[in-house]
């Protein structure tokens, strides 16, 4: 991949993944969307792996995962890949990405601009998304979403609304109107596969069993029977897996903040966590042993 070889003319052509097949109705989208640049760079957050050294099929398999087939992916230099998108919609879903195959990934479009993603509170509900894409194109805001808070009628929109930027560093606040909001790190929250539950892995890539996200048998969340609480398949306790208070989900929240702030990935954060979680325990373990001497010394003098 990246390589050239000799064409039929007797000239080269530089070799990468390309969508095969007969021509069909994306081509009238392609069309539309050839003045639009639909080239996406991504590059790695970690020193310690990038995409030179990883199996081009397991890439090529995440990709279609993540956003579908794509017209062509090449290498580019520093470990990146440059990913040829077939669409706006599909651009804008792999400039979503905060990873890939558990890679934590920053993603620009090819014209070398950087993108960073902020997030703000608050934003009241009678604003849309179209007016605020407006109102913050004078801060370089590409991209403006909604996060969704999910209940048991389905998804629900927030306050909380993520903002794209075209920058290399994002602005400490930005202004709607005459009102002032703070833009803070955007942080996903823990990724946790839909198909066996567990956390640091999505449907897509998983080898576990099916498990129901509200009593952890296997079947489809969808078909699932149980009324009021149910049993979480991840700790055990009276409720879903969804549930904010669930330690499973407590740890895994606890994990993702370890995997930003060390520019690391998930599997290296969860061994921060493990040895960080072991160092807590020893340190109880001497405080413990300190108090029981401490009460034992006071106890001798007494008598």
């Amino acid at each position: 991949m990246g390589s050239k070889r000799k064409n039929d003319s007797g000239g080269e052509r530089e070799e990468g993944w390309h969508e095969s097949g007969k021509k069909n109705k994306r081509e009238s989208k392609e069309v539309e969307d050839k003045k639009e640049e639909l080239g996406v760079i991504i590059k790695s957050k970690t020193k310690d792996k990038n995409f030179s050294n990883v199996n081009p099929l397991k890439v090529a398999e995440w990709i279609k995962v993540a956003v579908g087939r794509v017209k062509a992916v090449k290498r580019v230099n520093g470990g990146g890949l440059l990913i040829e998108c077939m669409s706006k919609t599909q651009r804008k879903k792999m400039l979503w990405l905060e990873e890939l195959g558990q890679i934590p990934i920053e993603s620009y479009m090819r014209q070398e601009k950087k993108i960073c993603k902020g997030v703000m509170y608050g934003v009241m509900m009678d604003i849309t998304v179209e007016e605020l894409e407006e109102e913050l194109e004078k801060d370089q805001v590409v991209e403006v979403r909604r996060i969704g808070k999910r209940d048991e009628k389905g998804e629900v929109q927030s306050t909380m609304v993520v903002l794209t930027f075209e920058l290399e560093n994002m602005p400490e606040q930005v202004i709607i109107g005459f009102q002032r909001f703070r833009v803070n790190e955007y942080r996903p929250s823990p990724i946790r596969c839909y198909k066996c539950q567990l956390f640091g892995h999505m449907a897509g890539s998983c080898r576990g069993k099916r498990r129901c996200a509200k009593c952890g048998r296997d079947h489809e969340f969808r078909d699932c029977d149980v009324k009021g609480q149910g049993k979480c398949c991840n700790c055990g306790g009276e409720h879903s897996t969804t549930f904010k208070g669930c330690v499973e989900q407590i740890k895994a929240k606890e994990i993702q903040r370890i995997k930003f702030e060390e520019k690391t990935l998930y599997a290296s954060a969860v061994k921060s966590y493990k040895e960080q979680m072991e160092k807590k325990i020893q340190r109880e373990k001497v405080q413990m042993n300190l108090r029981q001497e401490k009460a034992i010394k006071s106890m001798t003098k007494s008598d």
